[in-house]
């Protein structure tokens, strides 16, 4: 993978990034590459955190991707929600 250095960053550009990647739940570098993605690919790219993107594509592993089509990664019925396990374990 391909490494980016960028240098004299604006800081009013540098803030706009900084503030994007914070409300978006995404490191500064992963919300750049999804903003260079919208830039050259158009919005196929969606705005969420948990959208396909590129970035996120690369980072799957093969294991979890086939899984995860499989649908074994799907809660099944009667399951807990994990923030309901965490809670019940500190009490």
């Amino acid at each position: 993978m391909a490494t980016l250095v960028i240098k004299s960053v604006p800081k009013q550009l540098h803030e706009y990034v900084r503030k994007s990647a914070r409300e978006n739940r995404r490191s500064q570098n992963q919300e750049l590459i999804i903003i260079l993605e919208r830039v050259f690919f158009g919005e196929k790219v969606k705005k969420t955190s948990f959208s396909k993107s590129l970035f996120a594509q690369r980072k799957l592993l093969p294991g979890y991707a086939m899984l995860e089509k499989k649908g074994a990664l799907v809660p099944r019925k009667g399951d807990k929600d994990i923030t309901d396990l965490i809670t019940e374990d500190r009490f």
